[in-house]
């Protein structure tokens, strides 16, 4: 069961400036995973290094979040942590001997960067900004070719979501530990997986409007009515064919019973 690209048509650029583009990256699922998780869904992100588009499969799961302190390996690559540092190990403490001061030092320098690391932007929201600014930049090739100024910011844009990935390796790379899974049983549900596979490939992702592409929930509910609206027609004015006037006879003095309260008449 082929699993669809939100938001996409292609997958493939090769990156020239009248750009080729196609779709050469698919995604297979099985009834088994539909069944047990039936939310997955594939999104598309920038290209920083490769011709073709990388996606990930997202099945809706969170990983909790530790409350003590780790050191993360990446803040020495970061501006301002030297600064931390020697502001934090240059405060007085006092202490009866050599290894009391040290704890305390260290203690100091814990809740620098502690206070530090919540200031600074997080690694999740920067690389997810990179890469829809990327997939924004990529979208726009579908269109027409890129300028120069675009080509150089997207060149740019590149070079800085590698620089976050390192970081990002590097922060799951100190995570690593051996994991175990548990496989759900064998009964596939054919019927079931069937009717979720059927409701995913009638999910619209995006509509076009001429040359505008919608992807938000509101953008498409107002395409789809503009377009049954057309389609569907509109009544005709009612038009009167009758001389009224000719017909009615007019009863003079009748005007005044349209005209406005006076003053006068409300006091009395």
């Amino acid at each position: 069961m082929e699993l669809p690209v939100k938001g996409r048509s292609y997958t493939w650029s090769n990156m020239q400036d009248d750009p080729l583009l196609e779709q050469l990256d698919w995604f297979i699922s099985s009834s088994n995973w539909t069944t047990v998780f039936p939310n997955t869904m594939v999104l598309p992100l920038g290209k920083p290094v490769s011709d073709h588009i990388p996606c990930v499969v997202t099945i809706e799961s969170k990983i909790p979040k530790s409350k003590l302190f780790r050191f993360e390996n990446y803040w020495v690559n970061h501006e301002g942590f030297s600064d931390v540092v020697q502001r934090s190990w240059s405060k007085p403490c006092h202490a009866p001997n050599s290894a009391a001061l040290i704890c305390k030092k260290m203690k100091n320098l814990r809740y620098e960067l502690k206070r530090w690391g919540r200031g600074i932007s997080k690694l999740k929201i920067m690389i997810q900004n990179s890469n829809e600014a990327l997939a924004q930049l990529d979208l726009l090739e579908d269109k027409r070719a890129l300028f120069i100024q675009e080509k150089n910011f997207r060149r740019i844009l590149k070079m800085h979501l590698n620089m976050l990935l390192k970081y990002q390796n590097d922060y799951w790379r100190k995570r690593c530990t051996v994991r175990y899974f548990r496989f759900a049983d064998e009964n596939t549900k054919l019927f079931q997986s069937l009717a979720i596979e059927r409701f995913r490939k009638n999910s619209i992702a995006n509509l076009r409007d001429g040359d505008v592409v919608v992807s938000d929930h509101i953008g498409k509910e107002g395409v789809l009515y503009s377009t049954y609206k057309g389609r569907l027609g509109t009544s005709k004015p009612t038009t009167m064919r009758f001389d009224l006037p000719r017909i009615i006879r007019r009863i003079p003095g009748l005007e005044e019973l349209s005209v406005p309260f006076s003053k006068e008449e409300m006091m009395q």
